[in-house]
């Protein structure tokens, strides 16, 4: 506008005409968490779809986004599940991956146009249950899945990211 002498009452901007949710098939409650933790500009964004339990071995994954932010300074790992219900040492373990996010200040804040290195536990956005398609939803999104898990059962959301086409790591 100061350059051109333009009055900015004169300028429009014309938006992209793609609706990603429309395109992506984002359910509502996806878009939300997208909105709500201003992730349209993240890259890369890790998702890690698991209750928050030890031998998920999360703290690796907290480290390794540590690292990876000096190269990549908006990624965004994404941990889908509340502390696992079975075990009472799971919410302690919760507290210490909090702290461990805290002191790399990896802490997301709410939009606020911060859109730097995060770890997000969506069990601190909601206590609603996360149905399949808001998973499905964030596999879409993401860049990859990170699954660091000491153990598993049978590990369905490698099967996920592999039917989605997403990475795995």
């Amino acid at each position: 506008s100061e350059l051109l002498r333009i009055p900015p009452s004169e300028i429009f901007a014309i938006p992209s005409g793609i609706e990603y949710e429309k395109v992506l098939n984002l359910d509502p409650k996806t878009v939300e968490i997208i909105n709500y933790f201003s992730l349209e500009n993240a890259f890369p964004i890790l998702l890690l779809p698991s209750r928050i339990t030890r031998r998920k071995n999360i703290e690796f994954a907290i480290d390794v986004v540590n690292e990876l932010k000096t190269y990549y300074p908006s990624i965004v790992l994404i941990i889908t599940g509340p502390p696992g219900p079975h075990n009472p040492k799971n919410q302690s373990y919760f507290d210490e991956l909090k702290e461990l996010t805290s002191r790399y200040d990896l802490t997301p804040t709410k939009k606020d146009g911060k859109n730097g290195a995060r770890v997000i536990f969506l069990a601190e956005y909601t206590d609603a249950f996360l149905s399949l398609e808001t998973i499905y939803s964030l596999f879409r999104i993401s860049d990859a899945l990170f699954f660091p898990s000491l153990q598993e059962g049978f590990g369905i959301p490698i099967l996920e990211a592999g039917i989605t086409g997403v990475p795995i790591f």
